[in-house]
């Protein structure tokens, strides 16, 4: 009867032609140049692809600014030895022509401290932000921002 039994199987025609007879548990080779293979290594290449692209774009939108380029925030301040009368005539060039100058006048949000460097330090960086450039001859750009209490620095 055990013959029988052993007789009446028959092999999967399906893992007999797959399976490798000298090691079963490796898989049968298959040539990446048969033209679904190609098909199917385009198109994971694209997608790969298209999906580093768009990591690409997004980390570069958030850092770019709104004129295009990356940009540290930066404030025009007066500069360390610059003399009382070169800011007295900054002031007095801006205030008249250049800029509003109502933030440093008495009850201005940066009349306090009332001292001629900080008055022109405000008015330089006002200036800076409406032209686009720190005047050299009395300021310099610092990474610090100088605001305090009321006195805001755009």
């Amino acid at each position: 009867m055990h013959d029988l039994i052993v007789k009446s199987i028959k092999p999967n025609p399906i893992l007999t032609k797959t399976q490798n007879k000298s090691n079963p548990f490796k898989a049968p080779k298959q040539h990446i140049h048969t033209p679904k293979m190609k098909l199917y290594l385009f198109i994971a290449t694209f997608q790969l692809g298209l999906a580093i692209s768009c990591i690409v774009v997004a980390a570069e939108s958030s850092t770019i600014s709104n004129a295009g380029t990356y940009q540290i925030k930066q404030w025009c301040v007066v500069a360390p030895g610059a003399s009382d009368q070169k800011l007295q005539a900054f002031l007095n060039t801006a205030c008249s022509q250049l800029v509003n100058c109502k933030a440093i006048r008495p009850g201005g949000s940066c009349y306090k401290p009332d001292t001629l460097a900080n008055h022109a330090s405000f008015i330089l960086n006002l200036s800076y932000r409406r032209f686009g450039q720190c005047d050299t001859a009395v300021g310099i750009f610092s990474i610090d921002d100088p605001s305090f209490g009321r006195c805001q620095y755009p």
